[in-house]
């Protein structure tokens, strides 16, 4: 069975907002005299963690981040793609996605972050 995709929306991430961190997958013990003993942890290759977000994302397009959400929660594997190298990975939230109100009146808008680790 295919992965679910993540939404299209009419505006793309928002540039400021995206990062990317890499694991750092030794194990590490502490020795006297400040020697540092390491050993891998497992032998593939260190997994990477992304953070994003939209500014100013409508209504609707929130209410589909929130029902793709519901959907997928922090256990489901899904199709990411992603805005700085347009490659698709296959990721899962580490987290529900943050959405801080940033309208004003009648122009209710929303700023969103979230984070996807492989």
């Amino acid at each position: 069975m295919p992965n679910p995709s993540f939404p299209n929306f009419v505006d793309d991430e928002d540039s400021k907002l995206h990062s990317m961190s890499q694991e750092d997958p030794p194990i590490r013990s502490e020795m006297d005299g400040g020697y540092v003993y390491t050993r891998p942890r497992h032998t593939r290759a260190p997994r990477k963690t992304w953070t994003g977000g939209f500014t100013y994302l409508s209504n609707t397009d929130k209410a589909t981040l929130v029902a793709f959400w519901d959907t997928v929660t922090g256990a489901v594997i899904f199709d990411w793609p992603n805005p700085q190298d347009d490659i698709t990975y296959a990721v899962r939230f580490k987290g529900p996605p943050k959405y801080k109100y940033a309208g004003r009146g009648d122009n209710q808008r929303w700023d969103v972050t979230f984070e996807v680790e492989e």
